[in-house]
């Protein structure tokens, strides 16, 4: 760091930690009991934090969803398709351990919305187009 640049105030540090620690909290209540169902008071007192603070630093619960979106989410989803994108001629196999690659991150990110999520009846057409060892039924 040079002599003019000014290290982070501390207020601007906890400013900081306190956002991450409601996008924290939004991840894990999102995880357990889903977006819809989630409020904001879940999330700040998960957070350890007050409703005034949490719309200090977001607007809705809509807007921490996005930024989770672009902290968790979006990195591990953009190394799947730049994964699929580098293919210079993908075959059938290729275009299937994409989409078990796909669903495979969705099982792990428990916060991608259950409008995403196939229905049964969906997990049983994924397993018949991709096999059994790369799609196994649910």
């Amino acid at each position: 760091m040079s002599t003019r640049e000014r290290a982070p105030s501390l207020r601007d540090e906890q400013k900081r930690f306190t956002r991450q620690r409601l996008i924290d909290a939004a991840k894990e209540v999102f995880a357990d009991v889903g977006y819809a169902a989630a409020t904001i008071e879940d999330i700040t007192r998960a957070a350890g934090a007050s409703r005034a603070t949490f719309y200090l630093h977001f607007k809705s619960k809509a807007t921490i969803v996005n930024e989770l979106f672009l902290q968790v989410l979006l990195p591990e989803s953009n190394e799947i398709y730049e994964r699929l994108h580098q293919l210079t001629a993908p075959t059938r196999d290729d275009v299937r351990a994409f989409v078990a690659d796909t669903f495979a991150y969705w099982d792990r990110i428990p916060t991608v919305p259950a409008a995403v999520a196939p229905t049964r009846r969906g997990w049983a057409a994924l397993h018949d187009l991709l096999g059994p060892r790369r799609f196994p039924r649910r």
